[in-house]
């Protein structure tokens, strides 16, 4: 199957992405240093500046997760309450679903969809994480978040060529090879780039980039982790398209859990979700 466009084409359109928002790359510096070194007063004045951003951590705090019992107005309050790790899973989500709010349709998904499965896969990389990983739940949850960021760029040729691109998934290919064949690039190749054009850490670029590789001896332990996270989130998706579900035996063996065990941390990624499902939108 012949390519339909020109590679150095697709990747040239990272550079036409705004940039991240200067609030944005601030509060990701602030919510990156240390505890003790970390300025809760400065977060809040950012974050206040941002009605946007204001609004949402008044909702994220109010909200059952943190079962307050007297609503919280105060913007410095609600920072101290949700805390760094919040605050940067508040702004990436965030961040993802201001670009993503038109839907990727090429790909069949609304906004809302691929804003659930963004969180979905965050969260169950955190879950993961807390159990296998600790020291690195916090950069688990974010390859979770922005496993599939590639796609946004991607999305409006798959929709131009969605025949083609049907027609080689119904071929066996998988979506990533369907991308490259189509494309000349795949979506976890072009969301490394992005990452990079939004000067986010180097290895979570390269982590994205490898989220679909077959895991080998030397494959870092945080793509394992995405793998295995991902997996865990397309059961229920498969299951209510009535798809079979699969996983990645191969992460699951490399990361020491088994099937069942995945199965198993469902109804905890289901209750961990479902309240913050709700949160990016109305």
């Amino acid at each position: 199957m012949p390519p339909v466009a020109n590679v150095d084409d697709v990747i040239a359109q990272v550079d036409s992405l705004p940039p991240l928002p200067a609030a944005t790359q601030r509060l990701l510096v602030l919510t990156s240093l240390p505890p003790d070194r970390a300025d809760v007063g400065e977060i809040s004045k950012v974050i206040t500046h941002e009605p946007a951003l204001a609004a949402l951590a008044l909702k994220w705090v109010n909200s059952p997760l943190y079962g307050v019992r007297v609503e919280v107005r105060n913007v410095h309050q609600a920072v101290s309450l949700m805390g760094l790790r919040v605050i940067r899973q508040m702004v990436l989500g965030f961040e993802l679903h201001s670009r993503t709010s038109q839907g990727l349709f090429g790909y069949g998904m609304s906004a809302a969809v691929f804003s659930e499965h963004s969180l979905s896969t965050a969260t169950a990389c955190q879950l993961l994480a807390e159990r296998y990983m600790p020291a690195l739940k916090d950069e688990a949850f974010t390859l979770g978040m922005l496993h599939d960021i590639g796609m946004l760029l991607l999305d409006p040729l798959v929709k131009e060529h969605r025949e083609l691109f049907a027609a080689a998934l119904r071929g066996g290919m998988t979506q990533e090879q369907a991308e490259r064949e189509l494309f000349g690039i795949d979506h976890c190749a072009l969301g490394a780039r992005i990452l990079q054009a939004w000067n986010l850490p180097e290895d979570t670029a390269e982590q994205i980039a490898l989220h679909h590789t077959p895991v080998e001896e030397g494959t870092p332990p945080l793509v394992v982790l995405l793998k295995v996270g991902d997996s865990l989130t397309e059961i229920p998706f498969a299951e209510r398209l009535g798809h079979p579900t699969t996983v990645d035996e191969a992460a699951c063996r490399a990361l020491g859990i088994s099937t069942d065990g995945l199965k198993g941390l469902q109804a905890h990624l289901e209750a961990s979700r479902e309240g913050a499902a709700s949160l990016f939108t109305g």
